[in-house]
């Protein structure tokens, strides 16, 4: 928040006391009139009474928890506000002070990463202790979207269906609302020429584990297809949820191999070593898993979403499932699936480079040329674009 070149002696024994007596500081030193700040650790709160002393009139502090203070009596219409907060209470803090305060015009806010044991997690991985928080944390969610769409200039959707929904949901901001389409890294995800041989014939997903992208589903179907390949598959899965939490992993266990985390890097390398990939998620923005493994240059079997039909071309980039019947009929559609891709593989139907031609339209130098312009109409109607320059 606040830039400093050098160390400098701490006013107290402790980093987060020594964080905010800098952050205070400096924030008096730039001119606030009137500073409250707002601290439960009584360690901190010590901490400033030397700055108390200077500053006067100026800072006045407030002890105690941003959440149960009555602010609207000891804190008259601020405008702006700086915070340094733990990510557990990130949400609910800002949520209260932005109701408590439709004064506010400015918000600044750092939030301070988890701390948790690093024995929780497998080497490599991310800090992630759920595979999702949406369902359990729905309410925090709403709130942030009915904020973000008030607040925002331009609000961007990852797919149409969640555009035309929030249009409908929110239909005085509707003309603010629009799409814009995730993108793949075409640096990294390049077309690659086939493994060496298409037995054993490798699957590969890549993501979370969330109940809405049915890995139940993905199992039995990786399970059907081996048994129709007498035992020739391989399943890869990249990412970091736990699979055995599903009771149909437990049927292809010993054909999957686990990569963990994988950087941007390793990702495309060991999509690239696969054959296929797959998606079964009952609905998704447009899935970065999808467009990645299509870059490299390997179709991908999917059940049916809108959005995938831009880049899933039947018999060119893989194939869509409609999500009909019962799931031994989809299970049956989706290994069958898989057995004409490997068939067009080995019969040279199938070109890495025409898949991979299929997300021309998402590069980064095709969406966020849009993003740019947005910015730039933005700065052009509040009066902030540079002028350009002369020699």
């Amino acid at each position: 928040m606040v830039h400093r070149k050098r160390q400098r002696p701490a006013p107290s024994g402790t980093i987060s006391a020594e964080a905010l007596w800098w952050l205070t500081r400096s924030l008096l030193k730039a001119g606030a009139k009137k500073l409250f700040v707002i601290e439960k650790d009584e360690r901190c709160v010590a901490a400033l009474a030397s700055l108390k002393e200077v500053a006067g009139r100026r800072l006045e502090i407030i002890p105690g928890d941003a959440l149960d203070i009555d602010l609207i009596k000891k804190v008259p219409a601020p405008r702006k506000i700086v915070a340094n907060l733990p990510y557990n209470v990130a949400v609910p803090a800002l949520l209260h002070l932005l109701a408590e305060f439709p004064s506010l015009r400015t918000v600044m806010v750092m939030v301070q990463a988890p701390l948790l044991p690093a024995k929780t997690f497998p080497s490599g991985a991310p800090k992630l202790q759920m595979d999702s928080l949406l369902r359990k944390y729905a309410f925090v969610h709403n709130a942030g979207e009915r904020f973000a769409v008030a607040m925002s200039e331009k609000f961007l959707c990852v797919n149409p269906f969640i555009t035309e929904r929030l249009r409908q949901t929110y239909p005085r901001r509707k003309d603010k609302i629009d799409t814009l389409w995730t993108w793949v890294n075409t640096d990294i995800f390049k077309p690659q020429l086939w493994p060496l041989d298409s037995s054993p014939f490798q699957i590969v997903f890549a993501g979370r584990l969330d109940e809405f992208k049915d890995p139940p589903l993905m199992f039995r179907t990786i399970d059907r297809l081996r048994q129709r390949l007498n035992g020739d598959v391989r399943f890869h899965y990249i990412g970091t949820s736990d699979p055995h939490r599903f009771e149909e992993f437990a049927a292809i266990e010993d054909i999957t191999v686990r990569h963990g985390f994988k950087d941007a890097a390793g990702m495309a390398e060991t999509l690239a070593s696969a054959h296929a990939g797959i998606l079964t998620s009952e609905f998704e923005g447009m899935p970065r898993c999808v467009l990645e493994t299509l870059a490299v240059g390997r179709p991908v079997v999917a059940m049916h979403l809108p959005q995938l039909e831009s880049v899933i071309r039947p018999g060119v980039s893989g194939y869509l499932v409609v999500r009909s019947g019962s799931r031994d009929d989809m299970v049956d559609a989706l290994a069958q699936r898989f057995v004409d891709i490997r068939t067009g593989i080995e019969a040279g139907a199938m070109n890495p480079v025409h898949i991979a031609d299929t997300i021309r339209a998402f590069t980064p130098g095709t969406q966020l040329a849009r993003v740019f312009r947005y910015h730039q109409e933005i700065q052009d109607a509040r009066g902030l674009a540079a002028a350009a320059p002369t020699y």
